[in-house]
């Protein structure tokens, strides 16, 4: 199975090729036969200076990226990505792809006396963005003429010098192609605009949808057209609703800092909705207000209360009372704000209609 160790570097492109600097990745690639062990990363190294030495400015991958830089002989996995890819995710202008095609070690004599490595290497530019070569070159090393003891001595020193000769020589060639004077990259597309900003608080829009929403469930609820047309046809007029507000209950866990002001505004929103519903003739004062404080403290509806109720009836004898209220609740990412209303039929003491509706909101 053919070895494949692919490395990304960022260099400066020599000062004669190109006014401003340019960038490129280098995948290096072993495609010779399985049995010939080639030290890679040896090799990655070799032409890591051989190419800094001829101009460019060379970012080792194995040094930059990941987290056990250096750790061995082997490397570092890089990321499972094409070359073109890596170019681009290191914002290089092109890609440079060194394969070793062939290492032979030929011996001469039978029995062998002799003995000569010699390498082969593929090595192209391309430009990153649209993958098509700028230029590209094979070339081919060979070693000195080595006895069986000296292979036997100086196996590995011989095997090093053979792929730094190939490396000084991919990297003088690459330097001195015109046609990489005259490549002129081209470049990234443009980012793609910023999403917009996620506000994470409460707005006068969350808060007016809802009750638009919750309004709506109302007129059309089956147990609330029946009290409602019952209630009007006793007393031959619009019913009068007093709309006691909103209550904040979200103990101080929301991170919507005006919740109060909210509050406020969607209590105006729902007394100006139930007045252009036709439906009602709305009152709300501070009157509604205290006797909303009291109920809420006391846990009873207001017939459970004859001190309340005669406070009530003096506000103008309401048929039906709407009050509501605000939860939160923490759910992972989000900020679930709970807003629930309630109609009360004052004449026959039941709750002829509740409705609860959830706005889901970031809470960073």
């Amino acid at each position: 199975m053919k070895r494949i160790i692919v490395c990304a570097i960022a260099a400066a492109c020599l000062t004669t090729l190109a006014e401003s600097p340019r960038k490129v990745a280098l995948i290096v690639q072993n495609h010779a036969a399985p049995e010939a062990h080639i030290p890679m990363m040896a090799l990655t190294d070799a032409l890591t200076a051989k190419l800094s030495n001829n101009g460019f400015e060379v970012v080792n991958p194995y040094n930059a990226v990941g987290m056990n830089q250096n750790r061995n002989a082997f490397g570092e996995k890089t990321p499972e990505v094409s070359a073109m890819e890596l170019a681009r995710q290191l914002k290089a202008d092109g890609a440079i792809t060194a394969s070793i095609v062939e290492f032979l070690d030929s011996t001469i004599g039978a029995p062998p006396i002799l003995h000569q490595y010699s390498v082969r290497v593929s090595f192209s530019l391309a430009d990153a963005q649209t993958g098509a070569a700028v230029c590209g070159e094979t070339i081919k090393i060979k070693s000195p003429k080595y006895t069986n003891n000296q292979v036997a001595a100086n196996h590995a020193e011989y095997l090093g010098d053979l792929l730094h000769s190939a490396a000084d020589e991919c990297a003088m060639r690459l330097a001195a192609n015109p046609r990489v004077r005259e490549w002129t990259p081209t470049p990234p597309p443009p980012l793609p605009p910023p999403p917009p900003p996620i506000n994470p608080n409460l707005t006068i829009a969350d808060m007016d949808n809802a009750i638009q929403c919750l309004i709506g469930q109302m007129r059309t609820n089956p147990i609330f057209i029946a009290n409602y047309d019952k209630a009007q046809k006793e007393i031959g007029r619009a019913p009068l609703a007093i709309v006691a507000g909103l209550v904040d209950m979200t103990g101080g866990k929301s991170p919507c800092a005006n919740i109060q002001d909210l509050l406020l505004a969607g209590s105006q929103t729902l007394r100006i909705t139930l007045i252009n519903s036709a439906l009602f003739e709305a009152k709300d004062d501070a009157l509604v207000t205290d006797i909303t404080k009291r109920i809420i403290t006391c846990g009873n509806s207001p017939l459970e209360d004859g001190e309340l109720m005669n406070a009530l009836k003096q506000h103008g004898s309401p048929d039906f009372f709407v009050v509501g209220d605000m939860m939160y609740f923490a759910d992972g990412d989000n900020g679930q704000f709970r807003l629930r209303l309630a109609l009360h039929d004052l004449h026959t003491g039941k709750i002829v209609w509740e409705g609860a509706q959830t706005i889901a909101k970031p809470q960073n």
